[in-house]
């Protein structure tokens, strides 16, 4: 058809009109016809009858044939040719009712052009060819169906067989799984199954003696309201098994903050959907008798770092208190230098020293942070070791991996086995500590999962551990000191697997004994703070606001601004500090920034008197200060909208850049300093 003429029948009576429509396809470029009249229908009929015909275009009002009853006769004598009717405007409704009995369209005398004429033709030409294509592929389909119908009915009676075998295995299997069902209520641990849904499947004696007895079917974030919200949460852990296929295990706080240790199993019903079984065993006990066994270990090691303590800062004392009665003595002006330089090198020992007790004693919550783990064995390493006969060495290899760890808790790790191993060397000796990057595999013997971790490994010279006491020495209680009480090792063990690493030992007596530990790494950055140039100090102008309830604290503030270039002004308490503000703003004469104590015993503090001061200007700049490095408010005092933080014990030096930094800003201070 695309390489041959279009072969066109027109019926039509009268010839200006059947003219027109030659002269129209005429002028269509490359559209190649062969165009037939018939001025009367039987003639039309007749040139039908006789084939070879490819489309009609038909006039409805003929001398023997009028409406519909022409468009009926030619569809009578040709169904399988498409037909375009052909009428006036006035006649649209009877064109309209022949397109509904089988006409391809219709169009109006007088109103068509050869483009849309070509177009019409070639449209109708197509779709009949597709509606004949359709009708044959429907009686296709029938005679598919039929032949489906019979195989069906066979398949179905082979169906049905295999439905009353199936039903014998269903059987088989309910009677098993109502076995593990009275199994699992008598486990002394919850146990339920949820559905992909959400929705509990079944739930053991001690599940419904917990959450109610009547929970199959409900939602789980109903019955066990793990989510703040209505809803189901967000990040479900039971869920998870759904996607991973993998079994889970975490920890939850219940109703009346019971601790539970959970188990999430991949599990499959009786017809083959997916479940998951969640395993619960209340474990508030275990972490009870946990807690109390650090305190009390904490408090043992404490007792040995007493005296190493007491000795550091009655040496560093020795030189303050030394060097500030010498100040009242010398007259020369180099000599006044000299001293006072010696005290304030004193006072940064004991800076050091504080700052190192504070990481010791990091308070009871677990909160990890990504860390340098070498830094944290050299600071807490010399800490434990001051003023004993043992020395160390580190050997920690380059560009050792960043670990996420609590490090108070981590730090009493290596606080246990660095005493333990000073301990085991009472005439001396050296402790070596190594640092190492390892990828563990699933075949190396190792408890862990495979991943890349951080190696360390504490060695001693000393006494060693029998080879009988060496498997039960991070058993609580269990100590071979006379004076001991068995905790630090147990503490140590239980700490490091919470962080999902690994402690062991390798010990040979009279030899020494090898501690190595495995830390999972992290991908996250250290944040490291910046390093500053070393003497220039950071002048300045303006009015600062010191709010702080120690006389003493803001004298020595006050005179530092003043040497700075500042005009001060003083405050003890939140209340003081917001209305002194509020009045110096609506002066004129306002605070370049504030200097603001945490906390004021009985007074407002800082958490307050921030948001406060935000209400009356959002721009106010605001410097925390406090001596406790680890307080929320310190570590995350942007989110809390402070613009600075500056911890005591502070000099002048890091007073000024504090300062610039908040008043001029960052980029300029990088640029002077550096």
């Amino acid at each position: 058809m695309d390489n041959e003429p279009i072969k066109i029948l027109v019926i039509e009576d009268n010839p200006a009109d059947f003219r027109l429509l030659q002269e129209m396809l005429i002028e269509v470029k490359d559209f190649c016809h062969n165009l037939e009249w018939a001025d009367q229908l039987s003639t039309g009929l007749a040139s039908l009858a006789r084939g070879g015909i490819d489309i009609v275009l038909l006039d409805l009002s003929l001398p023997e044939s009028q409406g519909l009853d022409t468009f009926e006769r030619v569809s009578a004598q040709a169904p399988c040719l498409p037909i375009i009717v052909m009428t006036i405007t006035a006649d649209e409704e009877t064109a309209v009712k022949a397109v509904q009995k089988g006409a391809q369209d219709y169009l109006f005398k007088g109103q068509v052009d050869g483009n849309l004429l070509v177009r019409s033709i070639r449209y109708a030409i197509e779709r009949k060819r597709t509606e004949e294509e359709l009708r044959q592929y429907r009686a296709h389909l029938e005679e598919l169906v039929k032949e489906r119908t019979v195989q069906l009915t066979t398949a179905n009676e082979q169906l049905q067989g295999e439905i009353i075998k199936r039903k014998r295995v269903e059987e088989s299997l309910r009677a098993e799984q109502q076995r593990l069902f009275t199994l699992l209520d008598g486990l002394p641990a919850f146990v339920y199954l949820q559905a992909p849904d959400y929705s509990i499947r079944f739930a053991n004696r001690l599940f419904r003696e917990h959450f109610g007895s009547k929970v199959e079917g409900k939602p789980c974030y109903e019955v066990l309201k793990r989510c703040k919200g209505p809803g189901r949460c967000e990040e479900c852990p039971t869920y998870r098994v759904f996607d991973t296929k993998s079994p889970q295990q975490w920890e939850w706080i219940g109703p009346e903050g019971r601790i539970y240790e959970i188990y999430d199993y991949p599990f499959t019903d009786i017809d083959g959907s997916p479940l998951v079984m969640e395993l619960g065993i209340d474990i508030t006990d275990r972490k009870k008798m946990e807690e109390d066994l650090q305190k009390a270990q904490k408090f043992e090691s404490l007792g040995v770092l007493a005296g190493g303590i007491a000795h550091d800062f009655n040496n560093i004392l020795v030189s303050i208190m030394g060097s500030f009665s010498l100040l009242k003595l010398v007259k020369s002006e180099d000599k006044f230098f000299e001293v006072l330089t010696r005290a304030e090198k004193a006072a940064n020992r004991a800076k050091d020293l504080t700052r190192q007790l504070l990481t010791f004693s990091k308070g009871e919550p677990f909160i990890t942070k990504t860390s340098s783990i070498a830094e944290l064995l050299k600071d807490t390493t010399s800490f434990c070791l001051r003023g004993s006969k043992v020395k160390y060495e580190f050997c920690v290899s380059d560009n050792l991996w960043p670990v996420e760890i609590d490090e108070g808790r981590i730090s009493q790790v290596i606080n246990n086995l660095i005493i333990n191993a000073n301990q085991a060397m009472p005439n001396g000796g050296i402790i070596r500590i190594s640092t190492e990057n390892v990828t563990i595999r699933a075949n190396e013997g190792l408890p862990l999962k495979e991943g890349k971790y951080v190696k360390i490994s504490i060695k001693d010279q000393g006494i060693g551990i029998s080879e009988e006491d060496l498997h039960k020495i991070f058993d609580p209680y269990f100590t071979t000191k006379s004076d001991g009480s068995g905790l630090g090792l147990a503490m140590s063990y239980s700490i490091v697997n919470k962080h999902k690493g690994y402690i062991t030992a390798e010990s040979e007596v009279g030899v020494g004994t090898t501690f190595t530990l495995f830390l999972p790494s992290s991908e996250k950055e250290i944040f490291l703070v910046e390093k500053v140039v070393e003497e220039k100090l950071c002048f300045g102008q303006g009015k600062i606001l010191v709010m702080d309830d120690d006389p003493d604290v803001s004298d020595t503030v006050g005179q530092m601004l003043t040497r700075l270039g500042y005009v001060v002004e003083f405050v003890k308490d939140g209340a003081e500090a917001i209305k002194l503000y509020k009045k110096a703003k609506e002066s004129g004469q306002g605070f370049e920034a504030i200097i603001s104590d945490l906390t004021i015993p009985g007074g407002m503090g800082a958490e307050e008197v921030i948001k406060k001061l935000h209400e009356i200007d959002p721009e106010v700049k605001v410097i925390v200060s406090s001596g406790y490095s680890n307080d929320r408010l310190i570590t995350e005092y942007r989110r809390y909208g402070f613009s600075g933080v500056i911890t005591k014990p502070y000099e002048i030096k890091g007073l000024s850049e504090t300062l610039f930094k908040v008043i001029r800003g960052k980029n300029i201070f990088d640029r002077i300093t550096g």
